[in-house]
């Protein structure tokens, strides 16, 4: 059986959500090293190797791309950028439900629709999954040209909308969306282009 002090038995008493959010807590931020993180911060690492390991390929790669997501998305977004040629919208929602139930991906439910995210210590060591699977720019490429795209129709939106909670939950639940893709516009490997894009609609969206 489990010691008190066991990781499985706090699953057990705690639920899985409820202890990965305070894994999420204490370690907020993961070792860039192996060889030089502190002794909990390797066990954490060793603990989501193991998780991982025991992942569908389908589910794996749903998990990594989800990394690219900054706060929460809806099931359409998580779609458009998780999915391919490879890995259709059944094959991404089949993979991301699994990870619900698994508790790598939490969802939420609520009047403006359902979102879906990775607590922090998972998107981090989603991250490194995605960098060791040379996807990291295509991904945030691809992340930013949706966001660009959804924020498109914004000004006509603002002036002419009938109803402002589909217009919050179209726009203002992205923010977190919005300032990731700017950053990666921005950045080295950017698309100035597309971040004057994402700028100018952004701004309509946000001060609706």
């Amino acid at each position: 059986g489990f010691h008190r002090t066991d990781i499985g038995w706090r699953a057990l008493a705690l639920g899985c959500e409820v202890l990965l959010t305070r894994l999420d807590d204490r370690f907020r931020v993961l070792s860039g090293g192996r060889r030089t993180a502190l002794p909990r911060q390797r066990t954490l690492q060793a603990t989501l190797d193991w998780s991982h390991s025991l992942l569908k390929p389908e589910e794996a790669c749903v998990f990594r791309r989800l990394s690219v997501f900054s706060g929460s998305c809806s099931r359409e977004a998580a779609c458009a950028v998780a999915g391919d040629d490879t890995l259709d919208v059944a094959a991404v929602e089949d993979a991301m439900a699994s990870l619900v139930a698994k508790s790598l991906v939490i969802v939420k439910h609520d009047p403006l629709g359902v979102r879906y995210r990775l607590l922090e210590t998972m998107r981090a060591y989603a991250q490194q999954t995605l960098a060791e699977a040379s996807e990291t720019q295509t991904l945030r490429r691809r992340h930013a040209a949706y966001f660009n795209e959804l924020f498109e129709p914004a000004l006509e939106a603002f002036w002419g909308v009938p109803d402002w909670r589909r217009f919050m939950a179209r726009y203002l639940l992205d923010a977190d969306n919005l300032v990731a893709a700017l950053d990666w516009a921005f950045g080295a490997d950017g698309d100035a282009a597309t971040g004057a894009q994402l700028i100018s609609r952004g701004i309509v969206a946000l001060q609706g």
